[in-house]
């Protein structure tokens, strides 16, 4: 079964107190801070900083390490490489690097919006 799994994510003014391929980013950012997801990775967050000029505090050589949603279901003989694993779809998309599917994205103001089938 697949999962459509929608990702809300905003930055408000004030609200917040403080690779193996080159993402394809989208940002959004406050007077303190950037985010970005990477839309090429179903919409997951490859990206936070500081403003004006920080450096990005996030590690995304791969889609494993990006922040994202992931979800495990009960044991039904899937297998990550040779070793036995739980139904496991996650944002970024399949690990030998697939990525998950888009199905709808937007930034409105200080939030961006991304619909994916994970």
């Amino acid at each position: 079964m697949k999962a459509c799994l929608p990702l809300m994510m905003s930055l408000l003014a004030g609200a917040l107190s403080a690779g193996s391929s080159e993402p394809d980013g989208r940002f959004i950012s406050n007077d303190r801070l950037r985010i970005g997801i990477d839309a090429g990775s179903g919409g997951a967050v490859f990206w936070l900083s500081s403003l004006p000029d920080g450096p990005n505090l996030l590690n995304h050589y791969d889609r494993g390490r990006l922040i994202q949603q992931s979800y495990y279901g009960k044991p039904d003989g899937s297998k990550w490489g040779d070793k036995d694993w739980r139904w496991n779809p996650v944002q970024g998309g399949h690990y030998q690097g697939t990525p998950a599917k888009v199905l709808e994205q937007r930034i409105e103001g200080n939030s961006i919006y991304v619909k994916s089938v994970p």
